[in-house]
């Protein structure tokens, strides 16, 4: 089937309209950014559990005791705490590399984030605990999984589509907003994708290009190192003044083969719009 017969008859059902879409081949519709746009660092794929903004205290029981960029010890150092005894109002916890705890041995793979949220604390190394939590909601669910997943398949476009960038938000949409239906789909460049998603389903998302993006919301990328054709889409896990962190596909190109990751702290350039979660997220 030829891709503008095929875009005719998903019109019906598409998250995203191909009206004044060029036809293209199906393994083109979305070019990953080039390796100059990628995240500085390495993929995180050691990352799990929920990321929970919640605030508690810890104190810093060794000297020094270092914070790192991603949850993993072998994340680049991006600062110190030197004073043991000092209290740490942390706000947010999440799940990644195990560390034998300081004080019984036992692997610990809670790790801390800083107040000002460049970077990440083991707790085998501190003192104090977060709150107990789990992750209820669908979104923090599908968070939860998504990182380290390996060429995310949309069922019913074939494998042209797996791995991309689209078919992770496609998947997101899915399972957290349409109860797992996989009739829902989207069909479109990665530039193309936030505003689209909007368009169609304005009682769940607005499109914005300015101010803070909602955690949860498709953001979609244009120029800046991105392709000039076909963009990038993602999801947006945290911000921090014009800085977000993604979860990502295809961020190196190798479609079937990429790695969701959640990249490292990145600036906005080259953002179109998002489509932001209108209520709280699923």
């Amino acid at each position: 089937m030829k891709i503008a017969q095929l875009a005719a008859s998903l019109a019906s059902t598409a998250l995203i309209s191909t009206a004044g879409l060029a036809p293209v081949a199906l393994q083109t519709l979305l070019t990953p950014p080039p390796a100059s746009a990628q995240a500085t660092g390495q993929p995180t794929n050691t990352l799990r559990g929920c990321f929970l903004n919640t605030n508690f205290n810890g104190t810093i029981a060794y000297n020094p005791t270092n914070i790192r960029q991603q949850p993993t010890r072998n994340s680049a150092i991006v600062g110190t705490f030197t004073q043991i005894g000092q209290v740490i109002n942390f706000n947010g916890f999440t799940l990644g590399e195990a560390v034998p705890d300081s004080w019984d041995g036992q692997p610990d793979n809670m790790w801390y984030r800083t107040p000002d949220g460049r970077g990440w604390v083991a707790s085998a190394v501190t003192k104090g605990y977060p709150p107990r939590a789990t992750c209820n909601s669908k979104a923090e669910k599908f968070f939860t999984w998504a990182p380290g997943q390996q060429g995310i398949s949309r069922y019913d476009l074939g494998p042209a589509y797996n791995g991309q960038c689209v078919t992770l938000v496609v998947r997101y949409l899915q399972d957290v907003y349409f109860g797992g239906d996989r009739s829902f789909r989207a069909y479109g460049n990665g530039k193309d994708v936030a505003r689209g998603v909007a368009n169609q389903h304005s009682n769940l998302f607005a499109f914005k290009t300015s101010g803070t993006p909602k955690r949860g919301a498709i953001i979609s990328f244009l120029g800046s190192g991105y392709d000039s054709t076909y963009g990038h889409v993602a999801i947006v896990l945290e911000t921090n003044g014009t800085s977000i962190k993604i979860l990502e596909s295809n961020h190196d190109g190798r479609a079937t083969q990429s790695v969701v990751r959640i990249s490292d702290w990145k600036s906005r350039a080259g953002v179109i719009g998002w489509a932001d979660p209108i209520n709280a997220l699923p």
